[in-house]
């Protein structure tokens, strides 16, 4: 607890984090090639810019716990669309349990997209789940996905419940497109 492991090197044994990683010096990628548990204590530091991220990218397994601070450095300060994949690994489970992350221009949200292989983080429209920037068939299976899984990131009206005016918020949505 309390340590910070940073820079541009690789972990190359199991680690069970209670500290800080944030790869990279400024933005820049961290690897790693044994398992990787972030604790419920961990921060995960992912530095944003306008032309890229910091980077964990692992051929093994992540578990994620902990807090995700997600920091804009060199004057980056985005008014629409934007993402960036950093965490990739060969089985990434669980969610950061807390998101820090600056707060998106109007018309967009902040989101933070779990793949499975990847973690993506940006600003995009309501609908636009996976974050790649187009609405399209693969939205519409990840809502149906996370609200079929109860999953609280699809609360599209903020009510507290996962109910028809989820649906009816993602399909005026999804219908209005992103701008």
């Amino acid at each position: 607890s309390g340590q910070r492991v940073e820079g541009v090197g690789q972990i190359a044994m199991d680690l069970i984090l209670a500290g800080t990683i944030a790869p990279g010096l400024s933005v820049g990628t961290m690897s790693a090639s044994a398992p990787i548990m972030f604790g419920s204590s961990a921060h995960f530091e992912a530095e944003i810019n306008a032309s890229g991220g910091d980077l964990l990218d692992s051929t093994s397994s992540i578990e994620l716990h902990g807090t995700l601070d997600v920091l804009f450095i060199d004057g980056f300060a985005p008014t629409g669309y934007w993402a960036r994949t950093i965490l990739e690994g060969s089985d990434i489970t669980g969610k950061f349990d807390v998101v820090n992350m600056p707060a998106a221009s109007e018309g967009f949200v902040t989101r933070v997209f779990h793949s499975g292989t990847e973690v993506v983080v940006g600003q995009s429209c309501l609908t636009d789940l996976n974050l790649d920037g187009v609405l399209n068939f693969f939205d519409v299976s990840a809502f149906l996905n996370a609200f079929g899984a109860m999953d609280p990131a699809v609360d599209l009206n903020g009510d507290g419940f996962l109910n028809f005016f989820d649906v009816s918020a993602f399909l005026n949505g999804f219908g209005g497109g992103c701008s």
